[in-house]
C-alpha cells in the first residue's frame, strides 16, 4: 500500500509493520500505538491518513507519527473485520466474518443494506470506484453501489459466475478490470461487450493476485505463476531475471509518487521497478 505521500507500508511477520520513504525503512512499535499483531488491510483515510485492520480484526488509523484505535473488533452482529476500502468519498467499508457488506459509523462497524435489498450484501471481493461508488463481487455478480443504491451491473463473463474472481479494479478511462484465479483477465469499457485476455492471447498463466495502473496508463498484472506482467498498446510483456526479478509468485503492485513499480513476492521480499529493472 502506498500512502498520499508515496510512502511504501509493509506487513511483515509476526506483526512487524514498516513503511518505506526517502530511501529507508521505518519500523513501527508497540510504543507508536500499533498493537503489533499482524496488519491484514491497508486503505486512505478521510483526511489523507492512513488506515490499517490487524489480525485481531481493530481498526487503526495512523496520523501525525502515530496510531490510534478507531474501531474494535465488530460487534457479533456482523463480525470481524479483515478487509478495507476506503471509496472516493472517504467513506469506509468492510466485508465482515460472515462476508457480509458494513460501513464504518464513527467508531463502530454496521451492516449496511442497499436501496431495495432485504439484507447486507455478500462481498467476496471490492473495490472503490474512481469517481464514487464502490464495486462489490457477491461470488455471482459484480455490481456498483453509489449513492446507497445498484448502479450498474456488469455481465458477459462465465467466470464472474463461477465464483472466480480475485481482483478488481477500475482505470483512469472508467473501464473495470478483473482477474481470476483461473489465469484469465478481463476488461470491461463503459461501451460494448467485455475483452478477455488467456493464454491464447498471449497473457501467460497464473492465478491473478493484483491490477494496477500506472501514471502512463499501462497495466500491471500480479500473477502466482508468471510473476510480473504488463499490458501496454495491447501487448503483454513478462518480467523475470532479465530485469531483475527473480521467479517468486508475484502478490502485490504499487505506484509511488515518484511513479517507481513496487511489488510484494510470496518469499523474495519486497523489490522496486526503476528505469526497467529491479
Amino acid at each position: 500500500f502506498v500512502d498520499p505521500q508515496g510512502g511504501l507500508w509493509v506487513a511483515m511477520a509476526p506483526g512487524q509493520l514498516a513503511r518505506y520513504a526517502a530511501g529507508k525503512f521505518t519500523a513501527f512499535h508497540a510504543t507508536d500505538g500499533w498493537s503489533m499483531k499482524p496488519a491484514l488491510s491497508f486503505a486512505r483515510g478521510r483526511s489523507d491518513d492512513v488506515m490499517i485492520v490487524d489480525a485481531l480484526g481493530v481498526t487503526h488509523q495512523f496520523r501525525d507519527g502515530h496510531f490510534d484505535q478507531v474501531a474494535a473488533a465488530a460487534a457479533r452482529t456482523t463480525g470481524r473485520v479483515e478487509t478495507l476500502t476506503v471509496d472516493a468519498a472517504g467513506t469506509v467499508w468492510a466485508p465482515s466474518a460472515e462476508r457480509k457488506l458494513q460501513v464504518l459509523r464513527g467508531a463502530d462497524w454496521e451492516p449496511f443494506v442497499p436501496a431495495g435489498d432485504a439484507s447486507p450484501p455478500t462481498v467476496e471481493n471490492m473495490a472503490a470506484a474512481k469517481e464514487k461508488g464502490l464495486w462489490i463481487f457477491d461470488g455471482q455478480h459484480l455490481r456498483l453501489l453509489d449513492g446507497g443504491r445498484w448502479t450498474r451491473s456488469i455481465k458477459g463473463a462465465p467466470e464472474l459466475a463461477s465464483g472466480s474472481v480475485a481482483c478488481v479494479m477500475e482505470d483512469s478511462s472508467g473501464s473495470l478490470w478483473v482477474g481470476t484465479s483461473r489465469a484469465k483477465l478481463f476488461r470491461f469499457g463503459t461501451n460494448g461487450p467485455p475483452q478477455e485476455f488467456a493464454a491464447p492471447s498471449g497473457f501467460p498463466p497464473g492465478h491473478i493476485g493484483d491490477i494496477c495502473e500506472d501514471r502512463e496508463g499501462n497495466i500491471w498484472v500480479a500473477s502466482m505463476g508468471s510473476g510480473l506482467i504488463r499490458l501496454k498498446r495491447s501487448v503483454f510483456q513478462t518480467f523475470g531475471l532479465a530485469e531483475g526479478l527473480p521467479p517468486e509468485p508475484v502478490l502485490s503492485l504499487a505506484e509511488d509518487s515518484s511513479g517507481r513499480l513496487m511489488l510484494g513476492t510470496l518469499e523474495g521480499g519486497m523489490f522496486v521497478m526503476e528505469n526497467g529493472r529491479f
